[in-house]
């Protein structure tokens, strides 16, 4: 199943999404015949697919309008293209703690620009939105699914943060069984009726096997410190919208973050004996590899539950456009078959 779903991201990327308008006369609404399509290359190292025809009915005749709010919002959540009204980017990795067992937790960053507000007394601005998300199996059946209208008030400095940096909210599922999992999120403006989504595959191993794993990662810039004055008057940090959006420039220096699950201990010093090193890709090629060194962990209390970190500064010359950061972590004291797990993210470089 893990090498399907490295088939399915990997497919995302690197390709051209090609199309044509047929003349006007192909639309004859008494004649409702099949036009077929044909596609051929003259290149043999490219693939290609297409829809083998279409029937010559407009769009607005061949399906109706969609009405109401519920209506857009299962539309946007079996669309299997993202919907870009509502800029929505999408952080989803699977985690685990003693008290709640595996879970997955989502961020959504939204842009605040994207959302209608309306002004009321003494200079607040409200704005509200349904947001509904849904977890789906490897066999494409629902889940779970969480659904909830939010409201967001604000004025002054918050109000223009929130325009300017945007926003993030959390979504959190349970997961009962490892497996492949595909989240969909979908948001709607109450006031525009405007819609926004966005999806992610995740990947949730097994824990009881008892053997090393990692978390998803997360990502952040490295940012000068703030006093806590300001901290306070912030709506949120910029950290969580590093960490939801996953946007950076070049040049920046980059934290990063991810659990390390099921790692062995020495018996006489009762620690663990981990590594790390990090890989960065673009376009399926590795651009960069780190050494291999010490694991630096941050959280050492629950020796089932590590917290590992690392960094890395992105080169000022790097090109715009989707990168990957893979982690790789090798526990020294585990049975060589169990020695090294692997975790990666995405992430995008803009000018």
């Amino acid at each position: 199943m893990s090498k399907g779903i490295e088939r399915v991201l990997s497919d995302q990327k690197g390709y051209y999404l090609l199309g044509y308008r047929p003349d006007s006369e192909t639309f004859d609404p008494k004649k409702a015949r099949f036009h077929t399509l044909t596609v051929k290359l003259k290149r043999p190292d490219l693939r290609v697919r297409y829809r083998s025809g279409f029937f010559g009915i407009k769009d607005e005749e061949a399906k109706p309008a969609v009405r109401g709010a519920r209506q857009q919002i299962l539309s946007a959540l079996t669309s299997p293209f993202n919907s870009g009204e509502i800029d929505l980017r999408l952080t989803s990795l699977f985690a685990n703690d003693a008290q709640t067992g595996t879970f997955m937790r989502s961020l959504l960053y939204v842009s605040g620009r994207d959302l209608k507000f309306a002004e009321e007394a003494d200079g607040w601005q409200r704005a509200t939105f349904d947001v509904v998300a849904m977890t789906f199996g490897d066999n494409g059946t629902i889940v779970d699914e969480v659904s909830r209208t939010e409201t967001i008030r604000a004025r002054a400095e918050t109000f223009q943060e929130i325009r300017e940096k945007g926003f993030v909210s959390t979504i959190t599922f349970p997961i009962k069984r490892p497996g492949a999992y595909q989240m969909r999120v979908v948001m709607r403006d109450a006031a525009t009726s405007r819609i926004g989504s966005a999806s992610q595959f995740i990947e949730v191993p097994d824990l009881k096997k008892d053997r090393l794993t990692l978390s998803g990662i997360l990502l952040q810039r490295l940012r000068p410190q703030i006093s806590d004055d300001k901290a306070q008057r912030q709506f949120q940090s910029d950290e969580q919208r590093d960490m939801a959006a996953r946007s950076f420039g070049a040049g920046m220096d980059i934290r990063f973050g991810y659990g390390i699950y099921n790692a062995k201990s020495d018996r006489t010093t009762q620690s663990p004996r981990l590594t790390m090193q990090f890989k960065i890709f673009h376009e399926g090629k590795e651009l960069f590899a780190s050494k291999e060194k010490d694991a630096q962990l941050v959280e050492t209390t629950d020796p089932q539950r590590l917290l590992g970190e690392g960094g890395l500064t992105l080169s000022k010359t790097i090109q715009p456009g989707d990168y990957v950061l893979q982690v790789i972590v090798r526990d020294l004291l585990a049975k060589t078959t169990d020695q090294v797990a692997t975790q990666w993210i995405d992430f995008e470089v803009v000018e």
